[in-house]
């Protein structure tokens, strides 16, 4: 349930590409405890403006700011450590690792130590209580000792998710996280965001409309590197630019949201 305090904001960012506009006056406001859609056709700036939003690419202009604070041109790993963290399209594990060592790796990472590949594996055990609470959220707790090769596409997803959230990010950015999972999987996976944003704030980039109507408390249309509009999935599936853009003149979901 969103509160109404902006925590992340991008201000008038524009991005050119050698003559090409990735975005134009772009303007964004993530709510504290939302989650917040951002859908489109091919093309329409999303991705660059996830890059754009975690510091991985610098605007031409405008600013993005993270609770208040201008943070455009900050290195992006800086931004990761304020809390605002992204998952990308690509499923990124390491397949031959357990699926515990792939959490605990995360872990290791976040708290500071060296990765030390070298040392006997007793001297991270202290990791491993953390480590399973994350697994046993994300319903991973009974593949612990599984190598990561041998999940399914859409436990990797999960899997991903819990190394995520072993940074504990305020802020978490998603990249089309229902791409390539079954039928079944989905609702797993929208469950799982929707346990994670009990109490944070999600960006959730997505071509699956059903659970954007599901899941986001607002949502945000880019189309041609621009925004049509903003507001509850219900505001812009009705809107008549937004259907021909996107998927012509039908609906965007059939029978509509039920928010």
């Amino acid at each position: 349930m969103e509160t109404g305090t902006t925590v992340l904001s991008a201000q008038k960012v524009s991005k050119n590409y050698k003559g090409f506009q990735a975005l134009r006056n772009v303007d964004l406001d993530v709510r504290q405890g939302s989650i917040h859609g951002v859908i489109g056709p091919n093309g329409a700036g999303k991705t660059t403006l996830m890059n754009v939003l975690t510091c991985t690419v610098r605007p031409s202009q405008g600013r993005v700011c993270l609770d208040g604070k201008d943070v455009t041109g900050h290195p992006a790993a800086q931004v990761a450590e304020l809390g605002l963290v992204r998952s990308f399209q690509i499923c990124a594990v390491f397949p031959h690792l357990t699926v515990l060592q792939n959490v605990r790796l995360a872990l290791q990472r976040v708290k500071g130590g060296s990765f030390a590949f070298w040392a006997h594996s007793k001297a991270l055990r202290h990791l491993d209580e953390r480590a399973m609470a994350l697994l046993h959220d994300v319903g991973l707790d009974t593949f612990a000792k599984r190598p990561a090769a041998q999940l399914s596409y859409g436990r990797k997803r999960a899997l991903e998710f819990a190394t995520t959230l072993a940074a504990d990010p305020r802020v978490l950015l998603l990249d089309e996280p229902m791409a390539g999972l079954g039928v079944e999987e989905i609702p797993r996976l929208a469950a799982l965001i929707r346990r994670f944003a009990d109490g944070r704030t999600v960006v959730l980039v997505e071509h699956h409309l059903p659970a954007i109507a599901e899941l986001c408390d607002r949502v945000t249309v880019l189309n041609r590197g621009q925004v049509l509009i903003t507001g509850t999935y219900n505001d812009v599936a009705r809107h008549d630019e937004v259907r021909r853009a996107y998927l012509g003149r039908g609906t965007l979901v059939s029978g509509e949201a039920t928010k």
